[in-house]
């Protein structure tokens, strides 16, 4: 490898997730700047329609960096049309801005960035990161966007192929998909890294909950059909049979409706459920004020590749958790480091027997601080921005028989 040092290094970093929205802000802006402020980086981000104040306010935040800021607006149109002449312009403006500055990395956040990267992994000599976010096709049919069986999921698998082999370095969430990767498409272990879905430490506070009061159960998110929300409601159900005094809170947006009519479903024990919608702000506080988290996911292809941002939300609080295994790590890590419960099962059984297992780590006075310890240690930004600190240094050009 050419020697470089940290102030000769320039990143293109390629993200169709726009830095005017939360996920830009704090999964692509919250990294980046904790790594070495020596290391050029150009960002060149896919806004959806953004305000120019939205657009004032990121370049403030980013003017004492040394972070550039490309961005274009996403085109409007039929999903496939305008994704197509995405990645068109997006090839034409990193072509553009790569022969105006030269880079050691090209950073592509996950597939359609990937996909723009193309050209200058075949040509170029600059080594290419493809952090993959998840399996993007197999979410795309758990969602009901494509058909397994069509020929537009053939074709896009064949370019996934084409993406891992033209990656020199592969960043995933989970260990799991780590496995998927090295056997599916034969990339080497060496050349993938873990870096879960971190969350900002700093701004959660350990619980302040009190046992003299109800013991409180929190969920937060969506309902959508990635989760399996009625097995939430019936593991409360069974929670309220074992503990005379719970609530269960329940922060949403949009999904009231939905919710309620789940709830009714329910004869009895059900009626100290309170569905909320509060700021993003106002979260930490929130979280904070729980006994307990519960999140389930179904068990598809594309979890084995998701890291569930609430998990460690929950347990930054010091708040343990109850999930379910098959979704990315969450069985490793809420097990093994005893902060939570996962279940492989939805029987009545082993639900009972979770919710037993989940009250005793609760009763553990040392749970708490275990939970804040893991949620810094394994789920922080910054130990999320050391790995990435650690691939930029290790990957900044390619080696040269």
């Amino acid at each position: 490898m050419f020697a470089h040092t940290m102030t000769d290094k320039k990143c293109l970093y390629i993200s169709y997730t726009g830095l005017t929205e939360p996920l830009g802000k704090s999964q692509i802006l919250g990294y980046l700047e904790q790594i070495d402020t020596d290391l050029d980086i150009h960002i060149l981000s896919f806004e959806k329609s953004p305000e120019r104040t939205d657009l004032q306010k990121v370049e403030s935040r980013i003017q004492d960096q040394n972070i550039e800021w490309h961005h274009i607006e996403r085109c409007r149109g039929p999903t496939l049309l305008s994704t197509f002449m995405d990645i068109f312009v997006g090839f034409l403006l990193s072509l553009y801005i790569y022969a105006k500055n030269g880079f050691d990395l090209v950073h592509a956040r996950s597939y359609i960035p990937m996909m723009i990267s193309l050209p200058l992994a075949v040509f170029s000599t600059t080594n290419i990161i493809f952090d993959i976010r998840g399996f993007w096709i197999d979410e795309r049919v758990d969602r009901n966007s494509i058909d397994p069986d069509g020929r537009l999921y053939t074709y896009l698998k064949r370019i996934e192929h084409l993406l891992f082999q033209q990656a020199d370095v592969v960043i995933a969430l989970t260990k799991a998909s780590r496995d998927i990767i090295t056997q599916k498409y034969s990339v080497k272990p060496d050349n993938i890294y873990i870096i879960p879905t971190c969350v900002d430490t700093e701004k959660f506070e350990m619980s302040d909950n009190s046992p003299d009061g109800p013991f409180l159960l929190g969920y937060v998110g969506t309902v959508n059909e990635w989760h399996h929300f009625d097995e939430v409601l019936d593991c409360y159900h069974l929670l309220s049979e074992q503990v005379d005094e719970s609530c269960f809170k329940i922060y949403n947006k949009g999904d009231r409706n939905k919710i309620q009519r789940e709830i009714e479903k329910y004869p009895k024990n059900m009626d100290n459920i309170e569905i909320k919608s509060v700021s993003h702000s106002e979260m930490p506080k929130k979280y904070s004020e729980l006994d307990a988290g519960i999140f389930f996911y179904k068990d598809t292809y594309s979890k084995k590749a998701t890291c569930p941002t609430k998990m460690g939300e929950f347990l930054s609080t010091g708040t343990p958790c109850i999930g379910n295994s098959g979704v990315g790590d969450v069985e490793d890590i809420l097990e093994q480091n005893q902060v939570g419960v996962a279940i492989s099962e939805f029987s009545e059984k082993e639900k009972r027997e979770a919710i037993t297992e989940l009250l005793e780590i609760i009763d553990d006075p040392y749970s708490n601080q275990r939970c804040r310890n893991v949620a810094i240690n394994q789920l922080s930004l910054e130990s999320g921005s050391n790995i990435l600190q650690d691939i930029y240094t290790q990957h900044h050009t390619k080696s040269v028989s």
